[in-house]
């Protein structure tokens, strides 16, 4: 998994805000998922580990490997160069696989928002310029119209597994798709019919259009058969599983071995994750939701390509909030407000009934 770096994207140092990676990265690396922290401008990479330890490493060169490389994108504000971008979407069009979070919060300008889009013109996609307004107050947590509890669409092997669980996502723009899209475009996770994109954040300019009524999608996936044949290239590689055996975890060693990184007769998919907002990922809400753990974690899986074969451990949040809905809360309010003392009251004219 590399993580881009260069473009303001989500960091992976830990921060008050909880707007960085360190709860994704530690899922990963306890997965046995290799991160590298990847700076697109240069083609280099350096260990996630020394990123979040403070220890500095030597960046290596990384050619990027459409069988073996997942990219993640987390919330970019800068913009991506032509060589940036010549690099990314060759890298997507050999059957290369990504997750890409759009931030909302940090691309308010429209003459200095990032190009996230460009990286996503071959499979007729994109992130709106707009934020997510939730009217359904079923669908949005701790009162907040952007705090958004979307309906998962259960039918794909992404959310097949999240049924009774929620995603939550703060801040997410819509995802749209052209009506000239090849690609299989499957949504994830989408908003109520009373829900709207408010495009006209400031600063407003005249480029806005009207609000877009729901239901607006929040995350999706984009899958195609690679257009273009992936370089081969044989690498000598150092394998190092690790092992659960009784639930202790050891690690096993393996031999150099020399593999082709384009198999032969092996056809390729482009696969890509699109998220509304990286707030899904971040560490403000993965550390404590189980349903956003299981989201990201199936993601993962899916670019990875290898469905179960990965075990996620059992997991214990350190904590975990319990966001009410304005239903549910005066639901809370009247039953405990007028419903005990009136429970109490019966009782005490049944006993005084009786003794009367």
């Amino acid at each position: 998994v590399l993580i881009t770096t260069g473009h303001q994207e989500y960091t992976p140092d830990d921060n008050q805000q909880g707007t960085s990676l360190s709860a994704a990265i530690k899922a990963l690396t306890d997965n046995n998922y290799n991160v590298m922290i990847y700076n697109t401008s240069t083609g280099t990479a350096t260990q996630a580990s020394s990123a979040t330890s403070g220890t500095a490493t030597t960046p290596v060169p990384v050619t990027l490997d459409p069988n073996n490389d997942i990219l993640l994108i987390a919330g970019p504000r800068g913009k991506f160069s032509d060589d940036e971008k010549t690099r990314i979407t060759n890298f997507l069009k050999q059957g290369g696989k990504a997750l890409i979070a759009y931030d909302i919060a940090g691309n308010q300008d429209a003459t200095q928002a990032t190009n996230v889009n460009d990286l996503l013109a071959d499979w007729k996609v994109s992130f709106a310029r707009g934020i997510i307004i939730e009217g359904d107050q079923d669908k949005r947590a701790q009162e907040s119209a952007t705090y958004l509890v979307p309906t998962i669409d259960t039918g794909n092997d992404i959310t097949a597994n999240l049924t009774g669980q929620n995603v939550f996502i703060l801040n997410s723009t819509a995802i749209n798709k052209d009506a000239a899209i090849t690609a299989t475009f499957t949504q994830l996770l989408s908003t109520s019919e009373n829900s709207y994109l408010k495009t006209t954040i400031p600063p407003a300019t005249a480029e806005y259009g009207k609000d877009v009524r729901g239901p607006l999608v929040v995350a999706a996936s984009v899958e195609q058969q690679a257009t273009m044949a992936a370089p081969t290239v044989t690498a000598t590689t150092t394998v190092t599983p690790s092992v659960t055996i009784s639930g202790t975890t050891a690690a096993a060693t393996a031999a150099p071995t020399a593999t082709p990184s384009t198999p032969s007769g092996t056809p390729l998919n482009t696969r890509i994750v699109l998220l509304g907002s990286p707030t899904a990922i971040s560490d403000a809400v993965l550390s404590s939701q189980i349903g956003d753990y299981n989201f990201f974690f199936n993601a993962m899986n899916y670019l990875n390509e290898t469905g179960s074969d990965i075990v996620i451990s059992d997991r214990t949040p350190t904590t975990t909030p319990f966001p009410v809905s304005a239903s549910q809360s005066s639901v809370a309010f009247w039953s405990s407000f007028l419903g005990l003392p009136v429970v109490i009251l019966l009782i005490g004219l049944a006993a005084w009934w009786r003794r009367r």
